[in-house]
């Protein structure tokens, strides 16, 4: 198995020993839902009351900054807030709005072929959190997100 998959359910297990809802979204996600591409790094979104948040990222992690898309809720700095004794970036983004919760209700299992498989989001919120992370910053990012619904509609 590659690092990047195997530090995402290491990663999943420390979340799930802790009871904290969460689910793997950017590339990891576009990895079940889309076409297999490389990925540096590990993206999930974590639920996290707006007023609290996992204290052990905390404990884990170099300093935190406000999330300007959600005043008052502290996010990870923006320059790779943890990494992996492996070596491979985690991006923890701290979710608290109704969409993030939904995501994280709609995920499902990804067999990757470990011990156990690791809890995406689905393909359709994926496309709507890349769509919302900006696709002018790839020039195929729209024939991705294409690519993605229709791979999905295949699935089911």
């Amino acid at each position: 198995m590659n690092p990047i998959l195997e530090t995402a359910l290491e990663v999943q297990r420390f979340c799930r020993s802790r009871h904290w809802r969460f689910s793997f979204i950017g590339a990891i996600a576009v990895q079940r839902w889309g076409e297999p591409r490389l990925t540096q790094d590990v993206d999930l979104t974590v639920l996290s009351a707006s007023d609290r948040r996992p204290s052990s990222w905390t404990r884990c992690s170099r300093p935190i900054e406000v999330d300007p898309r959600r005043p008052g809720v502290r996010a990870p700095a923006p320059d790779r807030a943890l990494e992996a004794a492996s070596g491979v970036p985690i991006d923890v983004s701290l979710g608290g709005i109704p969409f993030e919760e939904r995501v994280v209700e709609r995920s499902s299992a990804w067999d990757v072929g470990g011990d156990e498989p690791l809890a995406t989001c689905s393909a359709e919120d994926l496309v709507v959190l890349k769509a919302f992370a900006g696709p002018e910053k790839d020039a195929h990012s729209l024939s991705r997100l294409q690519a993605i619904l229709e791979r999905s509609a295949r699935n089911r």
